[in-house]
């Protein structure tokens, strides 16, 4: 019983899409559960690897697992940590959805299992049939590279690539939900389908996410550093009363900041503009003041507003360093500047407010290790945050959301909210980081902390202090 499928030129918008392939999907669960279950044995299995690092991945993963089962499938799913290389011979439909680390790292749990592939001793694969859906993030030069390698190796090895790679920027969930109701289909293609019925009860999950946090009430803000200390370390506690959100010690805990007012007035002014100005901000109109507020990244300078930046100002230095392509000397360059520092820093760069804003990223979540523990505070997250601030090129610089919550929260605020379950299976959490940024501690899971190096491409990360809970 193969499951319905809308032809690419069905006169549909990507909503509509996505929308008739989930109908879809539920009525042909419906028809095999009406139908009987037919003999497991003869049950096409799909198996879903994940390389993660804050949890993005994995979630995907499960979801993909949810739809292979609407499609008659059995999906497997596991880290890229729980499988080893001379398995991969033996698996005839795989799904790879994996993040990439900084400046294209594989995520930490997809490590070992690359090194085996890509070395000379990996086994020929010419059974396999896979897809795989890359996340990353374009700010990047080597955007969503390890679903780029893992896609060219599989490939090298004689597999066929059922579907074409899809690479997702930051906003990962709409491309990623087209990606899925595309390639399970052709997963299922041509197998005898059977009903899965879950016979283990499923956790219940929090409808809040990424695109949708929980308002919670920030408690308490206390500074646990002395006064005339170099160093701002605070702690927090933050309501998650009747969230429905579940959490473990080592798990993150995701915060959406809004960026410093003062910040943005600086911005505006440095324009040319009034801040009034209204433009659509997914597809809605706002003040510029208020999208610059509540939804850009306005202090990591963007890539492609660096390059329109040196365009326009035609300065010999800049426009040198990008030609160059050297990263190192590049990144010296922009150490301890923020967007306005280029703006001040070229004063003869004009920008419309539309032009800027489309030279912009999304403001980005950062997550945040959860320092308390669900058995004492169920209703509650704690935790310990170095409050970034620092002064560079003349001017006062602030971190955006560990000032966000030192400085612009109070208990009137709703924080927005939402988690993340810990990156590591338990046999591999560890705390303290190497030279390589591995760690060795198997307690709790912590970024790998090397200076300057980015974060999970996606994913903004605040340096925070860990306490045992």
């Amino acid at each position: 019983m193969k499951s319905p499928f809308i032809p690419e030129n069905a006169p549909y918008s990507d909503s509509q899409r996505a929308w008739l392939s989930g109908f879809f999907a539920g009525m042909h669960s419906h028809m095999l559960h009406s139908a009987g279950s037919v003999n497991s044995a003869n049950a096409r299995n799909l198996h879903i690897l994940f390389g993660s690092q804050t949890g993005n991945s994995e979630s995907l993963a499960h979801d993909a697992a949810a739809r292979a089962k609407s499609h008659g499938l059995v999906p497997i799913v596991k880290g890229m940590d729980e499988i080893e290389i001379g398995q991969l011979a033996n698996i005839e439909y795989l799904l790879i959805i994996t993040s990439t680390y900084g400046e294209g790292a594989m995520p930490d749990n997809a490590e070992m299992l690359w090194e085996a592939a890509s070395g000379d001793s990996a086994p020929r694969l010419e059974k396999l049939h896979y897809a795989v859906l890359a996340l990353g993030d374009t700010s990047y030069d080597l955007f969503c590279q390890a679903g780029k390698d893992w896609d060219e190796r599989l490939q090298a090895l004689g597999a066929n690539r059922l579907f074409e790679r899809v690479d997702c920027d930051v906003d990962f969930e709409a491309p990623a939900e087209q990606w899925l109701s595309e390639v399970i289909p052709l997963m299922a293609d041509g197998a005898e389908t059977v009903a899965v019925v879950d016979t283990e009860a499923q956790p219940s999950k929090s409808q809040y996410n990424r695109k949708n946090p929980f308002p919670a009430k920030l408690l308490v803000n206390r500074l646990l550093t002395a006064g005339d200390s170099s160093k701002e370390t605070r702690h927090y506690e933050i309501s998650i009363a009747g969230s429905g959100l579940n959490y473990e010690a080592g798990d993150a805990m995701c915060v959406v900041p809004t960026n410093c007012p003062l910040l943005v007035a600086d911005l505006v002014k440095a324009l040319g503009c009034s801040g009034a100005e209204e433009e659509p901000v997914n597809s809605e109109l706002m003040t510029l003041s208020e999208a610059l507020r509540t939804h850009f990244e306005i202090k990591t300078p963007s890539k492609e507003l660096i390059e329109e930046i040196a365009k326009r100002s035609g300065d010999q230095e800049l426009n040198a360093l990008l030609q160059a392509g050297d990263k190192d000397k590049l990144a010296d360059y922009l150490w301890g500047r923020d967007t306005l520092d280029l703006l001040m820093q070229f004063p003869g760069v004009e920008f419309s407010a539309a032009e800027f804003l489309r030279l912009l990223k999304p403001l980005q979540h950062r997550a945040y290790s959860i320092s308390s523990s669900s058995k004492q505070h169920p209703d509650a997250v704690h935790l310990t945050v170095a409050s970034v601030r620092y002064d560079a090129h003349g001017r006062h610089h602030k971190g955006v959301c560990s000032t966000y919550l030192a400085d612009l929260v109070d208990e009137t605020t709703d924080v927005r909210i939402f988690h993340t379950e810990q990156q590591f299976p338990s046999s591999e959490r560890r705390q303290f980081a190497d030279d390589h940024g591995r760690s060795r501690h198997r307690h709790c899971p912590v970024p790998r902390l090397l200076a300057r190096t980015p974060s999970p491409q996606g994913q903004r990360q605040g340096l925070v202090v860990f306490r045992r809970p």
